[in-house]
């Protein structure tokens, strides 16, 4: 049976792993689109080429005109689209740094939380001895103390008082406090 903490870790790394994963997956379809947006560029540079060459063969100096500004436009497209994909390549490079980063540190947490747990449980195995030492000092003191025979004059709450396992001493009377009451005929109770 699987802890809370081996859970929560177990979640928290399979959360990273859907970040992980979601994240070269946009990288995936920024590349994707890029790659899409040079290639539809390039059809239309062609067919923009093949229409302006038809129809330009009129006008030589026009079609120049126009293959330098297609070329232009190809060239812009083609350093937009090199600029998408080394940011993609560099975000890629980035994650993949910080991956190998935080899989030490997260090693890390684990173990330290692994030494607190493993700790914490060898205080409390200590604190149960105590109480359990505790607890066997307290029966052999009560067993200790021997329940003393009610005689015929004693009252039943004495004898229950007797019987009870922790007893208190009585505090001694202070000697400049004075009871004005009479002692009473009753045998005391140890």
């Amino acid at each position: 049976m699987l802890s809370d903490a081996e859970i929560t870790q177990n979640e928290r790394l399979k959360r990273v792993r859907d970040e992980e994963i979601a994240l070269t997956r946009s990288i995936c379809i920024v590349t994707t689109q890029s790659a899409l947006l040079v290639a539809s560029l390039s059809e239309t540079a062609t067919r923009f080429i093949r229409q302006f060459s038809e129809a330009t063969q009129k006008s030589e100096e026009a079609t120049r005109t126009s293959l330098r500004t297609v070329l232009v436009t190809v060239l812009i497209m083609g350093a937009f689209a090199a600029i998408a994909a080394s940011a993609a390549i560099v975000s890629y490079l980035q994650e993949r740094e910080n991956r190998q980063v935080r899989d030490p540190w997260q090693d890390s947490v684990l173990r330290s939380m692994k030494e607190t747990a493993a700790a914490q449980e060898a205080q409390i195995k200590s604190l149960d001895d105590q109480i359990r030492e505790l607890s066997d000092r307290q029966n052999a003191l009560a067993a200790a103390q021997a329940p003393v025979p009610a005689t015929d004059g004693a009252s039943p709450k004495a004898a229950t008082e007797a019987e009870a396992p922790i007893q208190r001493s009585p505090k001694p009377s202070s000697p400049k406090r004075g009871s004005k009451r009479k002692p009473s005929h009753q045998p005391a109770v140890s």
